[in-house]
């Protein structure tokens, strides 16, 4: 192969400012394709930061870490690469619980904002095993203080909400063990709380609503796992998110 001029063969080429747009080209022995006039409407706007981002509360987490939580009860809860479990040992009644409450957020959090969570669950048996899974705080020896969510009872999925005096449920049907459900719950103070399972609308709760200060609403999730016999039963969750809307 003879020795070539890259300069002297660079400076032969046509500039790429002069050539025609509207038409396939050769640059050099290059081909250049026209593809078209990119319209105006193709071209997406800046996307702005959602609204609750800044002037909300919102949260998302993929469970990679047990520090930030705060956990009681025999029992335990651990992490790996696939998940976050909160499971309750082999005795009889066990129960163990999980929560976080970031009290020092820029946005105050409350009941009387609109709230939602959405979450990917797991349970481990249909028997003998109780499960909370809520923002606010609750679970089988508080059923009644403040909070929205999902109760899990032997195979029975409910939706729960309460506000600090009384509790409503309602029933959202069976998931089986170790099926992974997603599960989304919506509170509009004062209307509702409704109920979304892997994406079907089951329904709603108008009374006993989450409101005031009965239980503080920094708690914006609560995990619990209870057995009702000596086999350890066990919650699993692999990604949460909540928002608290401006």
């Amino acid at each position: 192969m003879g020795f070539v001029d890259v300069r002297s063969w660079i400076d032969k080429l046509p500039k790429l400012s002069e050539l025609e747009i509207d038409v396939d080209k050769d640059w050099g022995g290059r081909p250049i394709v026209n593809l078209g006039t990119l319209a105006l409407d193709a071209i997406p706007p800046n996307i702005p930061i959602k609204d609750y981002e800044y002037t909300g509360i919102f949260w998302s987490t993929l469970f990679d870490t047990i520090e930030p939580y705060a956990g009681a009860g025999v029992g335990g809860m651990v992490i790996n690469e696939k998940m976050m479990r909160v499971y309750t040992g082999t005795a009889l009644g066990n129960s163990y619980y999980a929560t976080r409450a970031p009290e020092k957020t820029i946005v105050p959090s409350s009941w009387d904002k609109k709230r939602r969570f959405k979450t990917a669950a797991e349970f481990s048996s249909v028997t003998l095993i109780e499960c909370w899974l809520c923002c606010g705080w609750a679970g089988a020896a508080y059923p009644v203080d403040t909070h929205f969510g999902f109760r899990y009872v032997d195979g029975t999925l409910y939706g729960t909400v309460a506000d600090g005096v009384a509790q409503s449920t309602l029933n959202l049907g069976t998931v089986a063990a170790g099926t992974i459900v997603a599960l989304e719950a919506v509170h509009t103070p004062a209307v509702e709380c409704r109920f979304y399972v892997d994406g079907v609308d089951k329904g709603a709760l108008t009374t006993n609503l989450p409101t005031g200060i009965a239980f503080p609403p920094e708690y914006i999730i609560y995990i619990e796992a209870k057995t009702g016999e000596a086999v350890s039963k066990d919650i699993r969750l692999t990604e949460y998110r909540f928002i608290q809307e401006p």
